[in-house]
């Protein structure tokens, strides 16, 4: 069984962070694992009460009538709540046979209660090892994403955890509720008192009760806030494997059952939040929750389709790099990371910035606001900190081919791929669905072929000044070209006839481990070099970055 560990309850250098954690106790799972059981036999209960749990003074569950029991839709909500905690924080859930053996006990009520769910925290006594939650239901959707029911199921699961009401922070003397919180519903300062970005508020949706609140069918939170999850992982660790992929999270498009809210926690890859389906304009926002008390988004920055009660926040330390909009008027707001912003038809703004920013837009009359020298023809308005700047050529981050629908028109085909080709700036080269070669050309380029066979070439001199970013390499479909002009040793080659690479001239690692590997890539980093000695006695040149971990062999390379 899991033990329990004391814990402070402030003191986290984040008055929100410090109102979220009950202090006194939480669960040690070094060792073992959280043992849960889900309880409803009279044998359980008769067994339970007179070994590892008093009985509830409140008179709950003592009459065998009002406890439930789990049918299977029950068992696999609970099933996914427990998940939802572990897929933040290194919160580990096992089932256990013998009702005595865990260290959390739920039981599902077979009646209305005056409140919809209860839960002990695990500070809540010494004089016992186990904790109870009880939780009941009314209707067929309770089980849904978005719905009350479920909300209420992960709220007081957080209260199992060690989390606190944010109102109230739990019992302790070092107690404290959310900046400007005084009641239970109280918004505090900026509004970030509300279920959208903790659960463990009293408040819920967003700015106003969903607007299903009779019937609780959706609109609610269902999943963690931004809050929830920097408490989570203060007192437990983050789960740095959840989402490690390229992941796309879909914003909902309708208010019907399974719509509701939740916060991103995403480990890694290259992510989009896309509203590819969505029926009316959305705002897009990549920016992830700051925490930092004064901050109107401390909790998170809303991505949503307009009239839609559900979508999602981001998770702080999350990054997600790309934004899809819809067929109507969008705004997509870009993050400190390189973004690929594709606004679709409609009216749509953008906000970037960085030069690698890459925005991509199929119609409409658009807007594009940058804190840098931003230039694309396709784009009719472009304000530069503020300041109007129209019509002007395009510049740095920008491909002459590209604006609207980037890499999709004006470039010519040859042999069955599309060619695309940057100049001397820093440009941003984007294929879309079918074969495309790209050349990056001089500058540090952002490079990324979409979909479809994509060959990346590199036939400049190697230099800092000229490192490219390929954003999206597949190890299985695409091919990098290197020009023999440029980086001698890796043998023959030309554009009309390519060669393959000598298997003996490929490495991973960091440097170059015998007198021929002359093309070096770093899986840890992400990072390609070519060595001209082969030896490592020379410092190796970075030719581009890439993702980490590829799987990358001698195959993936031509000589040119």
């Amino acid at each position: 069984m899991a033990t329990l560990k004391n814990v402070a309850g402030s003191g986290y250098g984040n008055p929100y962070v410090d109102a979220l954690i009950w202090g006194g106790k939480a669960w040690d799972m070094s060792q073992e694992p959280l043992y849960a059981y889900l309880g409803q036999e009279d044998s359980d209960y008769l067994l339970a009460t007179a070994t590892v749990h008093p009985v509830l003074e409140n008179g709950w569950l003592t009459d065998p009538a009002y406890r439930g029991i789990w049918f299977n839709d029950y068992q696999a909500l609970a099933n996914e709540i427990a998940g939802l905690y572990s897929s933040v924080a290194n919160i580990t859930f096992s089932g256990v046979q013998d009702i005595r053996d865990a260290n959390i006990v739920w039981w599902w009520y077979g009646a209305m209660l005056s409140v919809a769910g209860w839960h002990e925290s695990p500070d809540q006594s010494e004089d016992y090892s186990q904790r109870w939650g009880l939780f009941n239901s009314t209707t067929q959707f309770d089980f849904q994403f978005g719905s009350r029911s479920r909300s209420n199921m992960i709220h007081e699961i957080g209260i199992g955890l060690g989390l606190a009401p944010s109102h109230s922070g739990g019992v302790l003397g070092d107690a404290t509720s959310f900046p400007g919180v005084h009641a239970p519903n109280d918004l505090g300062d900026f509004g970030l008192n509300q279920t959208v970005y903790t659960i463990m508020s009293d408040n819920d949706g967003l700015n106003t009760a969903p607007p299903d609140a009779e019937k609780g069918q959706y609109g609610y939170q269902g999943g963690l806030g931004a809050f929830d999850i920097a408490a989570l992982q203060a007192l437990y660790g983050p789960n740095m494997t959840t989402a490690a992929g390229n992941d796309v999270y879909t914003l909902p498009t309708a208010n019907v059952p399974g719509t509701g809210w939740s916060s991103i926690w995403d480990a890694g890859g290259t992510d989009t939040i896309s509203a590819a389906g969505s029926t009316a304009g959305v705002t897009i926002d990549l920016r992830a929750a700051s925490l930092q008390q004064g901050d109107p988004h401390a909790g998170g920055y809303i991505s949503a389709q307009k009239g839609i009660s559900g979508g999602f926040t981001i998770a702080n330390g999350v990054v997600i790099e790309n934004a899809t909009g819809s067929a109507f008027d969008d705004t997509l707001i870009g993050n400190s990371a390189t973004n690929i912003l594709d606004g679709g038809a409609g009216n749509d703004t953008y906000y970037v910035d960085s030069p690698n920013d890459v925005v991509i837009d199929s119609g409409g009359t658009d807007t594009v606001y940058a804190t840098f020298d931003f230039a694309d023809p396709a784009i009719e308005k472009v304000y530069v900190n503020g300041v109007l700047k129209s019509g002007t050529a395009p510049g740095p981050g920008t491909n002459p081919g590209a604006g609207n629908g980037s890499g999709s028109g004006g470039q010519p085909v040859v042999n069955g791929y599309r060619v695309l080709t940057g100049g001397s700036k820093n440009d941003a080269l984007i294929g879309q669905g079918g074969n495309d070669k790209l050349y990056g050309g001089l500058g540090k380029d952002v490079l990324t072929g979409g979909a479809g066979k994509d060959i990346f070439v590199f036939n400049t001199k190697p230099s800092k000044a000229n490192m490219d970013k390929i954003t999206d390499f597949s190890v299985k479909d695409d091919t990098i070209w290197l020009d023999n002009k440029y980086m001698a040793k890796l043998g023959k080659g030309t554009e009309t006839k390519p060669g393959k690479l000598n298997k003996g001239f490929f490495t991973l690692g960091s440097k170059a481990k015998d007198k021929n590997d002359y093309l070096i890539y770093d899986n840890k980093k992400g990072v390609l070099f070519y060595d001209s000695d082969g030896s490592g006695s020379h410092k190796a040149v970075e030719l581009a970055t890439l993702k980490k971990g590829l799987k990358m062999t001698y195959h993936d390379f031509m000589v040119i």
